[in-house]
């Protein structure tokens, strides 16, 4: 498996090829979201090289398929992992598994083992982070080039039923995380109140 070549082709096709209304899923979450909490959360666990090297691959294809379509992208994300994967060494086994981890991040996340739990946690790390405000008024802003409607008060009123059904999976940073999506819920019912 070529780690480094899965990375370059997946940092070329999100840099130059993803839309510039693709405020949130940006090559940014990708590469300095999502990879980094994948890895940051697998330390806290016994994982092989090769467990390493599927979850930071999954990570990095996760979204690809925002490349061909918005809505069900991680199918696509999935197909592009079977198509290229082969030519990077990467066995019908590894990507059978990789396949798996991209499929998982669909919301709502459904996760079973543990690296299943490490990417879903890992895609919706910003929820706990002290740049989740930021993040989620991107993600309002591309969702509404996307046709979704977003108006202030009633955004902030779903992140806070969002985040309040959401659960991190693994056990990893778990009450750090609890903590600070709290400190969001928190935040944003200030924002509601003022609206």
């Amino acid at each position: 498996m070529n780690l480094a070549l899965a990375t370059d082709f997946v940092t070329r096709q999100l840099t130059q090829k993803l839309p510039a209304n693709m405020i949130y899923h940006s090559a940014a979450h990708t590469l300095k979201d999502v990879l980094p909490a994948c890895l940051r959360l697998a330390q806290h666990y016994s994982l092989t090289q090769e467990q390493n090297t599927l979850l930071a691959t999954a990570a990095l294809f996760h979204d690809l398929g925002y490349l061909q379509q918005y809505d069900n992208n991680e199918i696509i994300g999935a197909q592009w992992a079977s198509q290229v994967l082969p030519e990077m060494g990467y066995n019908s086994e590894q990507i059978k598994a990789i396949a798996q981890l991209i499929l998982v991040t669909a919301l709502p996340q459904r996760p079973i083992s543990l690296l299943e739990q490490i990417i879903c946690d890992a895609d919706l790390d910003s929820l706990w982070r002290q740049d989740f405000l930021q993040r989620s008024k991107d993600l309002c802003l591309e969702l509404s080039y996307h046709n979704q409607y977003c108006d202030n008060k009633q955004w902030w009123l779903s992140q806070i039923k969002f985040l309040q059904g959401h659960q991190y999976f693994c056990e990893a940073e778990k009450q750090r995380r609890i903590d600070g999506k709290q400190r969001n819920i928190d935040l944003m019912h200030q924002l509601v109140a003022i609206s």
